[in-house]
């Protein structure tokens, strides 16, 4: 700067930066499930939707780090469905990594601009594992399945946060547009019983957040009886 002149600086100070999620519902095939049980069929899909947003100054961009979570508890083996499952010598699931980009999904009402996406990893146990890669159930324990994500997102805005966890599945890796399949033999005929529990986390990224008491949400349990022809 030379002598005597002026240079003008605008400082664009924000306070009360918020990040926040809820639960919002299961969906089954892409509709909306609000019962505690559900029979589910081969090809159907398992989704859960929550909706979040960041309070602050509206319009402006914000990095979010976002970890989603699937409590997933095999629960047994039952001949006949509502019967009670039982840990019988058959094979176990298996659940198989697809981790397809468009399984993890953000919307919001126009004219809100859409979500960008930095980047999406599935774990299992905390552990990065890669489409390709399987794992067995194990009878009458729980299985921590994740999907951590990365979000720009506009402030102001309340987007609605849509993960396809998994497809039940013949064909391990048939399904676009999930985490993972669930498969297993085709024998014995019976049916096969889940419990899930989804959770999400979010973090705001070199920003404070004022109150993080609102930044995890946690779903009520839903039991599916898969059934095996």
């Amino acid at each position: 700067m030379t002598s005597g002149g002026t240079i003008t600086f605008t400082l664009n100070f924000e306070e009360d930066q918020d990040a926040w999620i809820d639960f919002l519902y299961w969906t089954i095939d892409g509709e909306p499930w609000q019962a505690s049980e559900a029979e589910v069929m081969y090809c159907q899909i398992i989704d859960v939707h929550f909706v979040q947003g960041v309070h602050g100054c509206e319009g402006r961009i914000v990095a979010v780090n976002e970890t989603s979570r699937l409590w997933i508890h095999y629960m047994g083996y039952a001949e006949t469905f509502g019967g009670e499952p039982t840990c019988v010598p058959v094979p176990n699931p298996v659940l198989y990594v697809v981790n397809d980009l468009c399984a993890v999904n953000k919307t919001a009402e126009p004219p809100a601009n859409p979500a960008e996406k930095v980047s999406q990893k599935t774990t299992y146990w905390g552990e990065y594992v890669d489409p390709g890669e399987s794992f067995p159930l194990t009878c009458c324990e729980d299985t921590e399945l994740d999907v951590e994500t990365i979000w720009m997102l506009e402030k102001e805005i309340d987007y609605t946060k849509s993960i396809n966890w998994f497809g039940v599945t013949l064909d391990p890796g048939m399904h676009e547009c999930v985490l993972f399949d669930l498969y297993r033999p085709l024998i014995p005929s019976g049916w096969y019983v889940f419990s899930l529990v989804a959770e999400a986390d979010v973090v705001l990224m070199d920003d404070e957040d004022v109150n993080i008491g609102n930044n995890h949400a946690v779903s009520p349990p839903l039991t599916i009886w898969v059934f095996v022809p």
